[in-house]
């Protein structure tokens, strides 16, 4: 919560060279549009920020009620009108949890008429143990989502091969987001089923296999 230190931080970013940052958070996981402003203001930094809704165990108890419809037409406000002025520049990241339920394949449907309706992209969060990225992608290609306009996140925890190799068949982005994570997780506190992320030069040479095999374009790193 300290916007001195994201201003810290992010200059070591600008000094590296970096010019444009996509913060991920949203309403429920806070998302602050006006400290988004001044932090973009004082660090010179552009910052583009997102609109949707995260996992469903973060969704306003009004979505019950609504439609899909109801929903996109929240997203496309804030695209095109703002926060109190401040605009969103894309979706996201549209949460999808370990177990991917209705509620959460409605705000991703809505999700998917907001970037039609205003050529937005999107971003997806996918529970990082799990294939759902697939049956996400899916739905918003359905929906007619073109494939550019679609990022499908944390795929690298395990290098599931097969799973990267068929969302990128896809035409979809990949987002390999989870560098510098090379700690031990206490058996303990692991969810069943979650395991260590792969080490770096695991991943490294995973993603120069996919950018030999002709993916460079859709890979993204963070």
């Amino acid at each position: 919560d300290s916007e001195a230190i994201a201003v810290k931080e992010l200059n070591f970013f600008k000094n590296a060279g970096g010019n444009t940052v996509v913060d991920a958070s949203l309403p429920g996981i806070g998302r602050d549009p006006e400290a988004l402003v001044r932090i973009s203001k004082e660090t010179g930094l552009n910052i583009i920020m997102g609109t949707g809704f995260y996992v469903g165990e973060t969704h306003p108890k009004e979505f019950d009620s609504m439609t899909d419809e109801e929903i996109a037409a929240l997203m496309v406000k804030e695209l095109e009108e703002g926060v109190n002025g401040v605009p969103a520049g894309y979706i996201g990241e549209i949460g999808i949890s370990e177990i991917f339920d209705d509620k959460e394949r409605r705000v991703l449907r809505a999700a998917a008429i907001a970037s039609n309706r205003t050529g937005a992209a999107i971003n997806v969060h996918i529970n990082p143990w799990t294939t759902n990225g697939i049956e996400a992608a899916d739905i918003l290609l359905a929906a007619g989502v073109p494939c550019e306009k679609i990022c499908i996140s944390h795929i690298d925890v395990e290098n599931r091969e097969d799973y990267i190799c068929e969302l990128l068949k896809k035409g979809v982005y990949v987002e390999f987001d989870n560098f510098g994570k090379e700690y031990y997780i206490r058996r303990e506190v692991r969810n069943s089923g979650y395991g260590n992320f792969v080490h770096d030069t695991e991943r490294v040479t995973l993603l120069k296999k996919m950018i030999d095999d002709g993916y460079l374009k859709q890979i993204l790193l963070s």
